[in-house]
């Protein structure tokens, strides 16, 4: 006698989606997203980047977002990226960029008459958002306040080297008095209204006559 055994067979299968093919957000406030909440994730996008306005901070704080995108695929496989870009933002819902690093005035040199070149230095690979602007503040017999005081010169900054470097001449000025030389970065996207970062003052006496000094033939040509 012959027994006849039935034997199953389960396999799966996938259907190609090509809407289901998109990059997925999930955001967490001061903690990791929960990735089976019902609210995520918070947006979607067949691109990168993703874009998502986040509700702001208290009144008068700030919160960390912890921002994680999946790639999801037209077969409805998800990946499991665990690693968070952190965001911190304020009561206005902008992005809290962090301090910057302090410049550092190298040389005040005299130009021509009524010039003083100023060289400045910035270190690069510091700041986690780092400053693009210089503005060189000289003010006669008092120290720059940069919230009141308007800038001898604004310049884009380059990036040369280790640190960013600034040759900036001033001119115009009234030989024989003393100025108070003042640098300070900031970041264009911030309007004004961010961070800054102020070097400490130097006071030179601008003089009548042109003095070459070394500092002046720096290989730093540029700002």
């Amino acid at each position: 006698m012959s027994i006849l055994r039935e034997k199953e067979i389960r396999q799966s299968y996938r259907v190609a989606d090509d809407s289901l093919d998109r990059y997925e957000l999930y955001v967490g406030e001061d903690a990791m997203p929960d990735f089976e909440a019902s609210d995520q994730p918070v947006a979607t996008s067949s691109t990168l980047p993703v874009s998502y306005v986040p509700d702001p901070a208290d009144s008068g704080l700030t919160k960390i977002l912890y921002c994680v995108v999946r790639k999801r695929s037209k077969y409805n496989l998800l990946s499991h990226n665990q690693h968070p870009t952190l965001v911190e933002i304020n009561d206005l819902g902008e992005e809290e960029l962090g301090p910057l690093s302090v410049p550092e005035i190298t040389d005040v040199v005299d130009g021509v008459s009524g010039e003083i070149i100023v060289f400045a230095r910035y270190p690069r690979n510091v700041d986690q958002h780092p400053a693009d602007l210089w503005e060189v503040y000289a003010e006669i017999g008092v120290d720059p306040d940069p919230d009141v005081d308007t800038p001898q010169a604004t310049v884009a900054m380059s990036q040369l080297g280790v640190d960013s470097r600034l040759r900036q001449s001033l001119t115009g000025l009234t030989p024989g008095e003393v100025y108070h030389v003042m640098v300070v970065v900031s970041r264009s996207v911030e309007s004004g209204d961010g961070e800054v970062g102020e070097s400490l003052v130097t006071q030179h006496t601008a003089e009548e006559t042109f003095d070459i000094d070394a500092g002046e033939a720096s290989m730093f040509a540029g700002n």
